[in-house]
């Protein structure tokens, strides 16, 4: 991954092998002449998905592989990634590799990371939404890439007690399929990867650090700013099933951990901010399963304004993002954007 800087030189070469003038590929691409230079000599930043796709054909580079210069995962990598994984999974069920719901469990990953990488590039996201997004697919992208690679070692044994018994199908599973494509994305997803790639590309901003402190920014505790107001009572107390629900995560994924914690939203605070080096990994699984619980009560604030109202939601990201019925029907992508354009009509005034 490049810095704006080698992006920029990286691209003034291109032009220049092409033997194009700034103006001539600004004729071609449709991008200014002044962006372009601004570009080349890396006073702006990585420029966005949409610009690299007017670049690339003019510059005689594949759009993919701007991406990955510029830093990005493409979506054909996702589409990749999520097609490598569908061959794992199909051979694990086959062969009885692994259960069932792991399996399930896995495939609703990689849909989610298929749609999530439609989501993102919403021009009418708000920052925070954005954020929110950017974070569930880095969860994502890490939760598939150690589906496929705990599939892959369970091929391998398979194949290893294969290799002494009678040949079957599991012996004749080529675990090299998708290599290059999971370290891709694997190399590029570590510690955040991700996250700091889409922010370096414009796409999100992460809050600004202290200069004077030497402590990492603290996203988990960033990430329970945003879910827990929705999920509490007051900064006391979760709401009871909320309550239930985080005590039964706790207790299924980590019931050594349960006298350690005490459920409440200082609890969890505190939980998290002290212990986050030895626990990691359940810290980010247990936020990424209290990310749902509060779409659910934003849902409520909808629903019943006077029940939570400390809790707002714009009807547009309830109507283009939730599940929305009317009389216990589901509304249609077309009933949606009606009812936006209804609405748009009736309050100019709001735009």
């Amino acid at each position: 991954m490049l810095d704006s800087k080698e992006f920029g030189q990286y691209l003034k070469g291109l032009r220049k092998a092409r033997k194009l003038t700034i103006r001539q590929l600004e004729d071609v691409s449709g991008v200014s002449n002044s962006y372009i230079s601004q570009i080349e000599k890396g006073t702006k930043p990585i420029p966005s998905p949409e610009i690299l796709r007017k670049l690339a054909d003019p510059l005689g580079v594949p759009y993919d592989e701007l991406m990955y210069r510029a830093g990005y995962i493409s979506k054909k990598d996702i589409s990749q990634l999520v097609d490598v994984g569908t061959h794992f999974a199909t051979k694990a069920r086959e062969n009885s590799l692994v259960t069932d719901s792991f399996i399930n469990s896995f495939e609703k990953e990689m849909v989610r990371a298929i749609e999530l990488s439609n989501l993102i590039g919403d021009k009418d996201l708000s920052e925070t939404e954005r954020l929110l997004l950017v974070d569930e697919m880095q969860g994502t992208l890490d939760n598939t890439i150690y589906s496929i690679n705990k599939i892959k070692q369970r091929i391998e044994k398979s194949m290893d007690r294969a290799r002494n018994e009678i040949k079957n199908d599991s012996a004749n599973i080529d675990t090299s399929e998708g290599k290059i494509i999971t370290d891709k994305i694997s190399r590029d997803i570590l510690d955040y990867g991700y996250v700091k790639m889409m922010e370096k590309a414009g796409y999100i901003k992460l809050p600004k650090v202290n200069k004077n402190s030497e402590e990492n920014f603290d996203w988990w505790g960033f990430q329970l700013d945003l879910i827990i107001p929705a999920i509490s009572v007051d900064k006391t107390r979760f709401k009871p099933v909320i309550e239930g629900e985080i005590d039964d995560f706790i207790f299924e994924n980590a019931p050594h951990l349960r006298g350690s914690i005490e459920i409440t939203p200082d609890g969890i605070r505190d939980f998290v901010k002290n212990h986050q080096k030895d626990n990691d990994e359940f810290i980010k699984n247990l936020i990424n399963a209290m990310l749902p619980m509060s779409y659910r009560f934003k849902a409520l604030a909808f629903d019943s304004p006077g029940s939570n109202n400390n809790l707002s939601i714009e009807i547009d990201e309830w109507l283009l993002n939730g599940n929305v019925t009317y009389k216990k029907q589901p509304l249609s992508k077309d009933d949606k954007e009606f009812i936006l354009e209804f609405l748009k009509r009736s309050f100019p005034d709001h735009q």
